[in-house]
């Protein structure tokens, strides 16, 4: 607890919230909510319906309906569609050192379940594999876990999925192709250990990460949550578009 309340005053003094707008970068009112400026508000794509509905942002790309690639979640739900506006702000928050915008993303994220019915007993965010996420310096999907978790006053497990193998790029990759490329990559640590799952077991878990594409990673996921013991498992993303956007 105090290593991370250390952490975020460190992010707080390298990248402050409120100064500029977290996707064009234009300087805006420090009373502007999210870290958005007016404009950027307006054009975002913002999404209204769950995905598992099909009802998108004129539809998207291998998300309409309900794919077979979120057949292990129970509901899905995302910020806004992956376009030019929230592309700038996923690479600034990914790419471009810039991990305060966990918070400005998470405030959004939290305020998209608002009023769903959602009552996770856990927050896990979607792994990273571990030399990639040295390499990078930390994790997207767990800061924008810890920042969800902390608004919806329940845990953040952190390390109760592994990413237990390096997958290849998929954004060339068909959708069974993704299926195969990601089969058996995802574990929960404590059946890896050869131990119970008894922190998952029976619980209702919401998998967080910052953008679905296919929704394969997702789906890989819950699969091995749900072979833990977890009750059920729900996403919220910030972003979803079709296959060939985004990725770890």
């Amino acid at each position: 607890m105090v290593l991370g309340a250390l952490l975020d005053g460190a992010l707080e003094l390298l990248y402050p919230a409120g100064i500029y707008c977290a996707c064009c970068g234009d300087a805006i009112d420090p009373d502007m909510p999210y870290s958005l400026c007016g404009r950027c508000v307006r054009e975002i794509c913002w999404m209204k319906e769950e995905l598992a509905a099909g009802e998108a942002c004129g539809g998207l790309s291998g998300l309409s309906g309900r794919p077979a690639d979120l057949r292990s979640l129970r509901r899905a739900f995302s910020c806004a569609r992956y376009e030019s506006r929230t592309r700038s702000v996923l690479k600034k928050f990914k790419y471009g050192r810039q991990p305060g915008l966990a918070r400005a993303l998470g405030r959004l994220m939290l305020e998209r379940i608002e009023g769903q019915d959602l009552t996770p007993d856990l927050v896990v965010p979607v792994p990273m594999y571990l030399p990639k996420e040295r390499a990078r310096g930390y994790n997207q999907a767990e800061l924008l876990g810890r920042e969800i978790a902390a608004g919806l006053g329940v845990p953040c497990l952190s390390g109760a999925l592994v990413r237990s193998r390096k997958t290849g790029a998929m954004s060339a990759l068909s959708a069974d192709e993704r299926r195969m490329n990601l089969r058996g990559a995802f574990e929960t640590r404590e059946r890896l250990r050869g131990g119970g799952s008894s922190s998952l077991s029976g619980k209702q878990i919401l998998l967080v990460d910052d953008i679905v594409t296919t929704g394969t990673t997702a789906d890989e996921c819950a699969r091995a949550l749900l072979a833990a013991g977890a009750a059920a498992v729900d996403l919220l993303v910030f972003a979803s578009g079709g296959a060939g956007d985004g990725g770890n």
